[in-house]
């Protein structure tokens, strides 16, 4: 054939052999694969770019037929095949219905759906109301003019990404694989998906059932069983990380940085044996625009000094904690935690020895001054030191020109009527300031104000400069004085953990935990013991609904207590622990309400958390149109401490109140 006998076509990504042929008037693609110059593209699929070459159909005239007068030709192949992903609609006609650009994790429970969020997933095909108020849910469409019969079979599968040396996407060669065989849950990350016809009238046009991704197998196994069905029906992807606590590519793999495609592989396409059949592909990311990470640090306490840490647990254990579990919770509203040094220089998780008992608390909660009559009043304490390092800090002192007794000094203070407690605090800081030696320093910090106190309570840090550890001993105070006097002695491994009245001050053992790596207002600190006495986690939240003056200051907000045993440890059980006490902290609130319908499914379910990952488990966090019920501080405050319900987004709130500790993808 002559050069004038071709066309020379330069395809879009998307276009098909089937489909470049079908524009010219063929039935299928075998006159255009059997050119030599579209070798290349026998086997794989097109790209943007690629120019194919196409033999022009011989013109001839139809004998017999009639001029001036009307005749109705049917042109094969026309519509193009074609694959996209919808989330339809009741009324919009099919080929009109938007073509979506992103997807995203549903933050429904996976078999239920409605606007009351209660009602099943419905499993047939056609508009469905209750899937289709599930905004995050999406269909396939196929449209093939040569397909035949009532329905098509398409792939859905989960991509991962191509990470640089940097641990982030290369932009400039974007690189998407599907998940190898010996990846986990391998076979969860790609299923079989039908679509059927979606009318009579349009029998070109098919559609599948509502789909959704999920995050962990139960999930899956709600929507595509367990075994998977490999019939077609199968109605969620698995789109999750790959964690193992390593800090390796397993780690990295974020589940929002994922994408699915869809894939049809047109049905008549005369590709004969060894060739690769024309297919139509569908590819589309997460929403880029709503991801955001969320900083977090880790301090886990050693149950001694030097001993081993709490409960146990290791770093390995935090890793994959987080980077499963905490990530599975969040990527359903876009977010997903990255770690940060917990200060300049210092790891991300670090291992701390129990704080010594060198904290001295002013007036705990009530925040009474000292006494208006009476007198004099006084209070003295002595700065010792573990018995390991006495006879050493005693010799230091000595060889310096000092005295034994100035390595373990006593501190008196003379207090005056009236006093607030922190006026007491810099009295104390004065005096010990002024200690022989230079060898002590101390630092008073003010608490948030109780909500029945008439001050702030003060707290009083006392270290050493040699960095020994200061032990406070034989504290004492006259009788009558007003204020009180406690010293945080903290036991390590069951932290008291009892609260007073007012929320934001905590107790001194708490906040003394806190003080020993203090946290700040741009990130999450999490604090981890063995255990607690009234408690297996607390989120510190900011309080920004309460007046200013019971509002607690940084670095007593922000930050979490997490017990290590059951909660952090190698093991899978009580998952959503951890991650719920952040969901105290970002939305700056407290626990659903539990007469709510949803309040079991729900991550801030107030009762026992879920020991595993069923999919009814405490683990959603519900978006518009599902609204839920949720407590926090009334903004009015009529009452100091008064709180009251909202109803809404709580992933709204987890995002706009939990700013300040994210960051831009």
């Amino acid at each position: 054939m002559a050069d004038d006998d071709f066309q020379n076509v330069t395809a879009n990504d998307g276009d098909t052999l089937c489909g470049i042929a079908a524009r010219f008037g063929y039935v299928n693609c075998q006159r255009v694969r059997e050119v030599a110059e579209n070798e290349p593209f026998r086997n794989r699929p097109l790209r943007g770019g690629d120019v194919v070459r196409v033999p022009l159909i011989e013109r001839r005239n139809e004998g017999g037929r009639e001029v001036e007068v009307q005749h109705v030709f049917r042109r094969w192949g026309i519509p193009a095949p074609n694959i996209r992903i919808v989330h339809g609609s009741q009324w919009t006609p099919a080929a009109q219905d938007r073509t979506l650009t992103f997807v995203n994790i549903s933050n429904y429970v996976s078999n239920q759906a409605g606007t009351n969020g209660t009602n099943a997933f419905p499993t047939g095909f056609g508009f469905q109301a209750d899937g289709h108020a599930d905004p995050d849910s999406f269909k396939i469409e196929v449209v093939d003019p040569q397909a035949g019969g009532n329905s098509v079979n398409v792939t859905l599968e989960a991509l991962k990404p191509v990470y640089g040396a940097d641990g982030r996407i290369d932009q400039a060669t974007v690189v998407y694989n599907p998940f190898a065989a010996g990846d986990a849950d391998a076979d969860k990350r790609s299923i079989i998906v039908a679509c059927q016809q979606m009318s009579a009238r349009s029998s070109t046009r098919f559609r599948s059932r509502y789909l959704r991704l999920a995050v962990d197998d139960q999930d899956f196994a709600a929507l595509s069983g367990n075994p998977k069905r490999t019939d077609g029906s199968a109605q969620g992807l698995l789109v999750s990380d790959l964690a193992d606590g390593n800090n390796t590519a397993n780690d990295h793999l974020e589940i929002l940085d994922q994408r699915i495609r869809a894939t049809y592989e047109l049905r008549n396409c005369p590709a004969p044996a060894g060739q690769q059949k024309c297919r139509v592909v569908a590819e589309l990311p997460m929403e880029e625009s709503a991801r955001r990470r969320i900083k977090l640090c880790v301090h886990v306490f050693r149950e001694a000094v030097g001993g081993v840490n709490a409960a146990g647990i290791t770093e390995q254990n935090i890793r994959y904690r987080t980077m499963k579990w905490f990530r599975r919770a969040y990527a359903q509203i876009s977010l997903a935690p990255r770690f940060v040094p917990c200060r300049e220089g210092a790891p991300v998780i670090e291992f701390l020895d129990p704080p010594p008992d060198n904290m001295l608390t002013i007036s705990q909660e009530h925040g009474r001054p000292v006494s208006a009559a009476g007198g004099p009043y006084r209070l003295s304490f002595r700065l010792g030191l573990p018995p390991a390092d006495v006879a050493a800090a005693e010799a230091a002192a000595t060889g310096a020109g000092l005295t034994a007794a100035d390595a373990r000094p006593t501190v008196t203070v003379n207090l005056t009527l009236n006093w607030t407690p922190e006026q007491v605090a810099a009295a104390i800081v004065a005096e010990v300031g002024a200690l022989r030696g230079n060898i002590f320093a101390a630092q008073s910090f003010a608490n948030a104000r109780a909500f029945t106190a008439v001050n702030r309570s003060c707290d009083i840090l006392i270290t050493r400069t040699d960095s020994r550890r200061v032990m406070i001993e034989n504290e004492t105070l006259t009788p009558g004085a007003g204020i009180t006097l406690d010293v945080a002695r903290v036991n390590i491994t069951n932290v008291n953990g009892a609260l007073p009245n007012s929320l934001p001050v905590l107790n001194p053992d708490l906040r003394r935990l806190i003080r020993a790596a203090p946290g700040t207002d741009d990130r999450l600190d999490f604090y981890i013991c063995r255990e607690f006495t009234t408690f297996g986690g607390l989120g510190l939240i900011p309080h920004t609904d309460l007046r200013a003056a019971y509002r607690p200051d940084s670095p007593m907000r922000w930050a979490c207590f997490v017990m290590a045993r059951d909660f952090m440890d190698a093991g899978d059980n009580w998952p959503w622990a951890y991650p719920h006490e952040a969901g105290h902290v970002l939305p700056d609130a407290f626990h659903v309400d539990n007469a709510s319908p949803l309040a079991s499914p729900c991550l801030m379910r107030e009762t026992v958390l879920s020991q595993l990952c069923p999919v009814d488990a405490s683990k959603r966090l519900f978006d518009t149109p599902v609204n839920i019920r949720y407590a926090c501080w009334d903004p009015a405050q009529r009452t100091v401490g008064a709180s009251r319900w909202v109803t809404g987004s709580m992933a709204e709130r987890f995002r706009s109140r939990g700013a300040s500790v994210l960051e831009n993808w």
